[in-house]
């Protein structure tokens, strides 16, 4: 793709070369201020799509340095992130709640219930506080345990707040 400094110049040169050309071996044909109008309506048009194209790599490169940096924190987070879709189902997490799941991989969590990690009262527990959350967009604070495979039984403290997606 273009940069956006360096296009104008040649394509106003080429722009040119071709209004000459057309001058030269069609000088019967006279332009008139509506061909005009066109020209620099074709100009501009060509313009925009360069800019817009430019535009667009330029965010979704912002977007890619975003989305990395944001693993990178998660994933480095000694807290338990997870995301959820709107039936209560894992979507993702970070890597200290896919240790404390025992899990390897976050694949084996997506799109599975809180019943398949958790005793069935602290699952139950657990979507009970987070439908309060998805109804009132309030975050709710609350305890539950969790028993290792050591045997060892922990108590987390769970803050869940919404993630509003497209104002929803």
């Amino acid at each position: 793709m273009f940069e956006v400094r360096n296009y104008r110049r040649p394509l106003f040169y080429f722009l040119v070369s071709l209004f000459i050309i057309w001058l030269i071996f069609l000088p019967e044909v006279s332009l008139t201020a509506k061909d005009g109008f066109f020209i620099i309506l074709f100009v501009m048009a060509v313009h925009y799509f360069i800019e817009k194209g430019c535009l667009a790599n330029k965010v979704s490169n912002q977007m890619d340095k975003h989305n990395d940096f944001m693993k990178v924190l998660l994933n480095n987070c000694p807290d338990l992130i997870y995301r959820k879709d709107a039936t209560l189902n894992y979507l993702g997490c970070n890597d200290t709640m896919l240790n404390m799941l025992d899990i390897d991989d976050s694949d084996m969590l997506y799109g599975k219930s809180d019943y398949h990690f958790f005793s069935r009262e602290t699952a139950k527990r657990i979507r009970t506080y987070e439908k309060i959350v998805m109804h009132t967009g309030k975050i709710v604070s609350y305890k539950i345990e969790k028993k290792c495979k050591n045997g060892e039984i922990k108590i987390y403290d769970v803050f869940v707040a919404p993630i509003k997606e497209n104002n929803l």
